[in-house]
């Protein structure tokens, strides 16, 4: 044990810093001092949801205009700091790919990533791992990371013209618009052994097997063209306040995600 240095009083000075810069005391109730207590759950926020749409187990689940989406997801993203919320959506991912395995008795043997130099590369490096931990040879097609990981391959374009067979799953974590990437899209997803599409944020209805990922919420359809699959939906809860909506999409979101941080609509 040290012995702690008695205080010298010496000058008989009783200067206190300033609350703002000092430690509490553990007599000290700052709970009642508003100018002591920050707390980013207290943030103001009020989402409009548009609609509600049911998930598979009767939950609702609020659905959010375009553009409201959008300023949703910069809200959650800034408020959750980048690195957690690219982690929690890679952790989301992967539950719903391993979902997807489990329920249509996937034997995976080759994964294809594909992204951009947008795509977050926490969010790539965080999936890469998690893909690798599971042992499935993967290829990150445009993803900008060099992490070294057994069983992944980070690539460029070029490089899937020749990786058309014995692909079980693509995951597209950006929608997807170069020419490239859709021809050899279509060649996986359409093909006798066609793969399992899990796009984030995004529906892709003219492939049989697809699964879409959204984040907190549901979002409004922009393609108004007749669908000819129709794509399984999830919706992840990740970790931000319900009280950032009205009552009632407030109240759904409680309830749909009382037993699960990932449901399916």
């Amino acid at each position: 044990m040290v012995k702690e240095e008695d205080e010298d009083d010496s000058t008989g000075d009783s200067f206190e810093p300033p609350a703002h810069i000092r430690n509490y005391r553990n007599d000290e109730n700052i709970l009642n001092d508003s100018k002591r207590v920050t707390s980013w759950t207290g943030t103001s926020h009020e989402f409009e949801h548009s609609a509600f749409a049911d998930s598979k187990d009767g939950f609702k689940i609020p659905v959010l205009t375009v553009d409201e989406k959008k300023k949703f997801i910069g809200i959650v993203a800034k408020s959750l700091g980048n690195d957690v919320f690219n982690a929690s959506v890679s952790d989301r991912l992967m539950s719903v790919i391993l979902e997807i395995v489990s329920k249509n008795s996937i034997k995976v043997q080759n994964v294809v990533v594909i992204g951009s130099s947008e795509t977050s590369v926490s969010l790539i490096n965080r999936l890469a791992m998690h893909l690798s931990n599971r042992k499935y040879h993967s290829y990150f097609v445009n993803c900008v990371s060099q992490l070294p990981l057994q069983n992944v391959e980070f690539v460029d374009e070029d490089r899937i013209k020749t990786v058309v067979e014995n692909i079980q799953i693509v995951v597209l974590l950006e929608n997807i618009s170069n020419k490239l990437e859709i021809v050899w899209l279509n060649r996986v997803a359409l093909g006798t052994d066609s793969a399992h599409i899990v796009s984030v944020e995004h529906d892709f209805p003219q492939y049989p097997h697809c699964h879409s990922l959204y984040l907190g919420t549901l979002v409004e359809s922009t393609k108004a063209h007749q669908r000819k699959y129709q794509n399984e939906r999830f919706v992840a809860d990740l970790g931000i306040p319900f009280s950032w909506f009205k009552d009632d999409a407030s109240n759904a979101l409680c309830e749909a995600f009382s037993k699960s941080t990932v449901i399916s609509i």
